[in-house]
C-alpha cells in the first residue's frame, strides 16, 4: 500500500514537472507527439555597422541581450539594427515575423525588411589593399533572403552558389576556383521574402534589418516584437522601438558620387558591370539615389545618351551637373592635328544632348591617375575644354596640385584624407572629392561609414567619388577569378535575374550619408538661429568638437539632440 502511495505521489510529481518545463518552453512537443529537450535561443544585440566574425562564439555569448532594442530616425529615412541569433543545438526550419508597428498612430509592418548575414570566403586584404588574392578569409558580406542561395564549405574554404537554368533544373557551382567560368544560360535568383533558415550546432547567425521610415509618419515611439519561430511556435523574441524624430534630414551638405559603368546597350553579357537594358538601369540608378548617391559618373555612348538621362530624370537623380567619362579619348586627342576644332565639335555635340535633359554643368574626364609628364601633357587639351565652357575632373594624387591644380576643376584624390590638399584645391575656387579610402570592395561597414562621412566632412572635402558602385575582373559572384590575377572584385551590390543583392558595406556607405546629412541639418539650424540673433555659442562649440575617430552612433545621437534642443528656440 505505502508502494503504491509512493509511485503514485512520484507520477504526480513527474507530470507537474513536465508541465513547468512546458509552460517554460524547456520541453517542446514534436509533430509527433513526442518530446525533445532543447536549449534556449539566444538573441544578442549587435551594432548592425560593427564587423564581427561570426564563427567567435565566445565573443557572440559575450554580447548583450537587449530587452529593448533602440531605433531612431527621421521620416523618409532608411535606418538599420541587427540581432544574432545563437544556440548550442542545431535548429532546423526557423522563421521569424512582425506586426505593425504601434504608437499614437500605428505604422504598418512593411516598413522593415529582415535579411540574413551571409559569411563567405572572400580574397584577403590588409587596411587599404584590394590586390591580395593570394589569401581566403571567411567574412560577413551579402544580405540575403535565401540563406541557401550560397552554401560554404568550411572545411576546403569554398562557396557554392545555387544556379537555375531553364530547363528548370538547378545546381551548386563552385566560385572560388580561379577557373571559374559562369554557365551562359544560368540564372541566379533571390526570394524576394525571407525563407525559413537553419543553425548549425554550436554556431550563430546574424539578421539584418532596414527600417524605411515613411515620409509621412508622425513623431513618436513606436513598438514592435520580432517573433522567431520553429513550428508555428514561438520560441524567443526581440522587442524594438521605433522613435520618429520631428525633423526631417536636410539635403547633404557634401556630394556623394561613385563611378558607375552602366551602359544602355542592344546586347547584354551575362551579369556584366557595363551592359544594361532599360529596366536594370532604372533599378540600379533608383538604389544610388536610396543610398545617398546623386552623382553617379557616366560613360553612356551617344548611341542612347539621351535615353539614359531621361532614365536619370524619371529617378529624380539631380541634373546641375555630370561628371562625364566618354566625351573624349585624350589619348587619341594627343595624335589629332586640329584638337581645338574636335573639342569645340564634341562638346557642342555632348552639350546638345544633356541639355535635352536638363543637365547644363559638363565635367570632363582627364586621363585616369596620370602623373607626372602625363598629367602636364594634358594641360593644351584641358585649357581648350575650359575654353569651350566645360570643366575637368580626374583621379590624381596628392602631387597633382603643383602640376595642374589651376586647371583641375573636381580633383578626385587617392588615399587617406589630406586637409590641406582640400584647401590648396578650395583656394582657388575649385574642388576636391575622396576615392580609395578604402575603394569598394571591403566586407566592412563602418570603415565606409566613417571615412566617407564625418571624417570627409571634418577634413573640409567638398564629397566622395569612390571607385566603383559595381565592377568585376572576372564574374562579380567570384572574387578570385580575375584572368590577371590582380584584382578582386570592386563593387557594393551582386547582380541577380530580376535585382541586386546588398552588402554590409554598402548599407555602411548610405549611414556614411545620413551622418552628413544629420550634420547639414544641425548646421542649418545654427545658421538660422545666428539670423535671428541667438546666442548659438553653445552648439558652435559641440560641432567643432566633433572628434570622427569616436563612436559614430554616440556622435549620431548627439548631434539629434543638439537638433531637437535647437527647435525648442523657434
Amino acid at each position: 500500500m505505502e508502494n503504491n502511495r509512493l509511485t503514485f505521489n512520484l507520477t504526480k510529481i513527474f507530470f507537474l514537472l513536465v508541465s513547468i518545463f512546458l509552460l517554460l518552453g524547456l520541453i517542446k512537443l514534436t509533430e509527433s507527439g513526442s518530446s525533445e529537450i532543447t536549449n534556449r535561443l539566444n538573441v544578442f544585440y549587435h551594432p548592425a555597422l560593427k564587423k564581427i566574425d561570426i564563427t567567435n562564439l565566445e565573443y557572440i555569448k559575450s554580447l548583450e541581450e537587449k530587452d529593448i532594442i533602440s531605433i531612431r530616425a527621421c521620416p523618409a529615412e532608411y535606418e538599420p539594427f541587427s540581432i544574432i541569433l545563437s544556440a548550442n543545438d542545431s535548429i532546423s526550419n526557423l522563421s521569424i515575423k512582425w506586426n505593425s508597428f504601434e504608437g499614437n498612430n500605428n505604422l504598418p509592418g512593411s516598413i522593415m525588411d529582415a535579411f540574413i548575414i551571409k559569411g563567405w570566403f572572400q580574397a584577403g586584404i590588409s587596411s587599404k589593399d584590394i590586390r591580395d588574392t593570394s589569401k581566403i578569409v571567411f567574412v560577413q558580406e551579402l544580405l540575403l533572403k535565401d540563406d541557401s542561395l550560397v552554401k560554404v564549405d568550411m572545411s576546403l574554404r569554398k562557396n557554392y552558389l545555387h544556379i537555375n537554368y531553364e530547363n528548370s533544373q538547378s545546381e551548386y557551382i563552385d566560385v572560388t576556383s580561379r577557373k571559374f567560368e559562369f554557365p551562359d544560360s544560368a540564372k541566379i535568383f533571390q526570394a524576394k521574402h525571407l525563407k525559413p533558415f537553419s543553425i548549425d550546432s554550436a554556431a550563430a547567425k546574424q539578421l539584418w534589418f532596414t527600417i524605411q521610415v515613411p515620409e509621412n509618419a508622425a513623431p513618436g515611439i513606436y513598438s514592435n516584437q520580432i517573433e522567431i519561430i520553429k513550428n508555428d511556435n514561438t520560441i524567443n523574441s526581440q522587442q524594438i522601438e521605433l522613435e520618429v524624430l520631428p525633423f526631417k534630414l536636410d539635403s547633404s551638405i557634401l556630394r556623394y558620387g561613385l563611378y558607375y559603368h552602366g551602359e544602355l546597350k542592344d546586347y547584354q553579357r551575362k551579369y556584366h558591370f557595363i551592359d544594361r537594358d532599360e529596366e536594370r538601369l532604372e533599378m540600379e540608378l533608383t538604389d544610388l539615389k536610396n543610398h545617398g548617391v546623386l552623382y553617379p559618373t557616366i560613360g553612356q555612348s551617344k548611341k542612347y545618351l539621351n535615353k539614359h538621362l531621361q532614365i536619370r530624370n524619371k529617378v529624380g537623380l539631380p541634373n546641375d551637373r555630370l561628371f562625364s567619362t566618354d566625351v573624349f579619348n585624350i589619348h587619341k586627342l594627343f595624335k589629332s592635328d586640329s584638337i581645338q576644332n574636335q573639342i569645340k565639335n564634341d562638346i557642342e555635340n555632348y552639350k546638345s544632348i544633356i541639355k535635352m535633359q536638363g543637365y547644363n554643368e559638363l565635367y570632363v574626364y582627364g586621363i585616369d591617375e596620370a602623373k607626372g609628364k602625363l598629367l602636364i601633357k594634358q594641360r593644351d587639351i584641358w585649357k581648350e575644354i575650359r575654353k569651350n565652357n566645360a570643366k575637368i575632373f580626374v583621379a590624381v594624387n596628392s602631387r597633382a596640385f603643383n602640376l595642374v591644380g589651376d586647371l583641375l576643376d573636381a580633383a578626385v584624390l587617392h588615399g587617406e584624407l589630406m586637409p590641406n590638399q582640400a584647401k590648396l584645391y578650395q583656394s582657388i575656387g575649385h574642388e576636391i572629392y575622396s576615392y580609395h579610402n578604402p575603394q569598394v570592395g571591403q566586407e566592412n561597414p563602418e570603415v565606409y561609414r566613417r571615412n566617407y562621412g564625418l571624417a570627409l566632412w571634418k577634413a573640409g572635402y567638398n564629397g566622395a567619388m569612390n571607385y566603383a558602385y559595381f565592377k568585376s575582373y572576372g564574374n562579380v559572384w567570384n572574387d578570385f577569378d580575375d584572368p590577371r590575377k590582380r584584382y578582386r572584385e570592386e563593387t557594393f551590390v551582386y547582380p541577380t535575374e530580376d535585382g541586386l543583392i546588398s552588402t554590409i558595406q554598402w548599407e555602411g556607405f548610405r549611414e556614411a550619408v545620413d551622418d552628413v546629412k544629420y550634420l547639414t541639418t544641425l548646421l542649418n539650424r545654427i545658421e538660422k538661429l545666428e539670423k535671428l540673433g541667438i546666442d548659438a555659442a553653445e552648439f558652435k562649440y559641440f560641432v567643432d568638437s566633433i572628434d570622427p575617430n569616436d563612436d559614430l552612433d554616440f556622435l549620431r545621437n548627439e548631434i539629434i539632440n543638439n537638433i531637437i534642443e535647437i527647435d525648442k528656440s523657434f
